[in-house]
């Protein structure tokens, strides 16, 4: 297309409308996420409502846009292309029937529920099961999002709910399949049914072999060739862009693609420069994914009695519903922690809210009814997590059932040993929430000394630092303490190494709180200093990280 041709096609486009939106949005979304942090809420609580302030429902600055749509949807693609990053296979792995037993009951005790309701509120039985359906959906882009705000994305419970999230969006797809064609007054086979789930399962599982094989010999081959710093970043999110779509093309959400991707690439050895790299472009379009829902709230629509009613039974059966999926998850995960982030629908809700509009299934008090329902639960869930994730920290760790009885037995007489060698409160509370795994591995004496390097409870960007001898006298036992993060024992391990220090072995444990504690065995002729080591650590974790 010529030059002329490309005006003539955005002659109808206010490029510096769109420019002022984005504008508005970008700088409301980072002051209310600092807000948020401030007040302890998680950033998206207040970039949601940072849309309602900023949308029509208030000062009417930024209104819905396609640019803003297409802004916010990369932005949610990027986030979930992250979160794949972040997943464990083989823990994703261990946790696969728990997430799939969780999907189904979180499927089937929020439709049954909505569709009573429905009846109940004298709806027809096809407006009834629609509203059954709106009710199935779980946004895995914002339960993820507050897992990571939470500094617990890496948890059982966080697994187990983005992996029942993704399951939920498959039984989605069939059932918006089903329920379209119903309310439409199509006729729906079994076959077409088996077809639409047959085609989900077939990308999920290519997806997954492919994605494993191409990814990290496609980073290594470009790591070794390319010669342009930013060719790393661009083949990256080409590689998003691509799974996003054929996600699509398989009648899938983009999402899910996005996040098969995130799976394969953090497989690569040039995972952390990926996230690195990627960091930055998505603290900008993210939130405005989050912004984009608070822009679509219709405040006035609360104000109508009915409307209220009708939102108040559907909240009750969504909330309820969820945490009753939670509730099959089994003794391995906190049951309520795993219940609470099944809650938010997103924007998963607001496509059946959309379509039921669209084939009109909903009135306009329905639609304003089910609308809110999904911002609610949107807004609900992220400060009840976080004062769940809170709790957890407070009672302890939740007893893991794969965990053979007689380490369980070690591990708690360990506990009560620890606990007669020190009468500080908040050091035998830090040994009580210690991991398992962590409390294996040392003794007691070993996991006082760390507690009370790690009370009181660390800030931000704290790094605490205790030197100890051992028997032999070349050697010495290094705690790091600092709050966990992204790249931090890479951070660490590239800080010692600055010193001059030969590690020769290294554990790492992280507390339901964001608290980190890496122990490190190393070798020195002379002691290291705690001071320096602390030094070493700031600046390493300060500075851009390198292979």
């Amino acid at each position: 297309m010529t030059l002329a041709g490309i005006f003539a096609s955005t002659g109808s486009l206010d490029i510096g409308g769109v420019l002022l939106d984005i504008l508005v949005v970008l700088v409301a979304a980072k002051v209310a996420g600092e807000l948020a942090e401030r007040v302890r809420l998680p950033s998206v609580v207040g970039e949601i409502i940072a849309g309602v302030v900023v949308g029509p429902a208030a000062f009417g600055l930024v209104h819905g846009s396609d640019v803003l749509t297409v802004l916010g949807e990369l932005g949610v693609v990027m986030l979930l292309f992250q979160v794949g990053m972040e997943m464990d296979i083989g823990e994703l792995r261990r946790v696969g029937s728990t997430s799939v037993r969780v999907a189904l009951a979180g499927v089937a005790c929020p439709f049954a529920l909505g569709a009573v309701a429905g009846v109940a509120l004298g709806y027809s039985t096809q407006t009834a099961v629609f509203l059954g359906a709106a009710l199935t959906a779980t946004s895995v882009g914002i339960t993820a999002r507050v897992f990571g705000d939470l500094n617990v994305l890496g948890s059982r419970e966080a697994r187990v709910v983005i992996g029942a999230a993704v399951a939920d969006d498959v039984l989605g797809l069939v059932i918006l399949t089903v329920v379209v064609k119903a309310v439409s007054g199509g006729t729906l086979s079994a076959i077409e049914i088996g077809g639409v789930l047959a085609v989900a399962l077939l990308f999920l599982g290519a997806a997954g072999a492919i994605g494993g094989l191409l990814a990290p010999r496609l980073l290594r081959g470009v790591a070794r060739w390319a010669q342009s710093p930013g060719t790393m970043t661009a083949v990256v999110f080409a590689l998003m862009l691509a799974f996003s779509s054929a996600a699509t093309a398989a009648r899938l959400a983009p999402i899910i693609g996005a996040f098969m991707a995130g799976i394969a690439v953090g497989q690569s050895h040039h995972a952390e420069r990926v996230h690195r790299e990627l960091a930055g472009l998505g603290h900008i379009f993210v939130p405005v994914f989050f912004l984009t829902i608070g822009i679509q709230i219709d405040v006035a629509a609360l104000a109508r009695p009915k409307v209220l009613g009708i939102t108040a039974v559907l909240v009750v059966a969504g909330v309820v519903g969820k945490l009753a999926a939670g509730a099959v998850a089994g003794r391995q995960v906190d049951r309520l922690t795993v219940g609470l982030g099944m809650i938010p629908r997103g924007e998963v809700g607001l496509i059946f809210a959309s379509l039921g509009s669209a084939a009109g299934v909903l009135t306009g008090d329905l639609y304003a009814a089910l609308v809110t329902v999904v911002l609610l639960t949107t807004l609900l869930a992220p400060p009840l997590l976080r004062v769940r994730v809170a709790r957890m920290a407070t009672v302890g760790e939740v007893v893991d059932d794969d965990m053979p009885p007689a380490f369980i037995t070690v591990v708690e007489e360990r506990r009560r040993l620890s606990r007669l060698l020190s009468d500080r409160p908040g050091v035998q509370d830090r040994i009580d929430r210690a991991p398992y795994e962590h409390v294996l591995a040392h003794d007691p004496d070993e996991l006082v000394r760390q507690a009370n390097l790690m009370e009181p409870p660390l800030a931000p960007h704290e790094v605490r630092v205790a030197v100890t001898a051992t028997a032999d006298p070349s050697q010495w036992v290094i705690d790091i303490a600092a709050a966990d993060r992204h790249g931090l024992l890479s951070a660490v391990s590239g800080a010692l190494a600055t010193l001059d220090l030969d590690v020769r072995s290294a554990t790492i444990a992280t507390w339901a709180d964001g608290a980190a504690l890496d122990t490190f065995a190393v070798v020195a002729v002379d002691r290291p200093r705690a001071a320096a080591v602390a030094l070493a650590v700031e600046s390493a974790l300060g500075s851009p990280a390198s292979a």
